[in-house]
């Protein structure tokens, strides 16, 4: 009777965690988007046709994920702050007023003809792909502390 009541207790404590950790995902308009992630996509992407855009909301984070037509996708934060861009179309990279001028003066010294296709930063790193499958880690004072090289096929 222990090992049931126990089982039963397992069973539950993992079903509810689980439950606080699922994904809620829904469509919404450009114009539910906050202020700043408008901004950037009017600045940055207005030339570009927009598939979708969706807020992503779990347990403690919520998102918004706007997927461009040509392989392009941006994720902001609740506040509208842009925490990634990832060009998936061959050609597509993402726009050097995006990176941190600190990084990008190191990007364009170290690999001055490698086009940028992801960009992404949380508040401790920034993390940047090449063209080529190069990956730049950056600290949160812009610092270059990692260089993985990957060939792309």
């Amino acid at each position: 009777m222990k090992k049931l009541i126990s089982l039963l207790l397992v069973c539950l404590f993992v079903g509810c965690a689980n439950t606080s950790h699922d994904r809620q995902d829904r469509a919404i308009d450009l114009s539910a988007l906050p202020a700043p992630a408008q901004e950037f996509i009017k600045r940055h992407y207005s030339d570009v046709k927009i598939k979708e855009i969706t807020i992503e909301k779990r347990a403690s984070l919520m998102q918004y994920n706007v997927d461009f037509k040509g392989g392009i996708d941006v994720q902001f934060d609740r506040n509208g702050v842009c925490t990634e861009i990832q060009c998936k179309k061959p050609g597509a990279v993402v726009p050097d007023e995006v990176i941190p001028a600190p990084v990008l003066q190191q990007i364009r010294k170290l690999y001055p003809d490698k086009g940028i296709v992801k960009f992404e930063h949380n508040q401790r790193l920034y993390e940047i792909d090449l063209a080529d499958g190069t990956e730049l880690t950056f600290n949160r004072a812009m610092r270059l502390i990692d260089i993985d090289h990957h060939t792309v096929e």
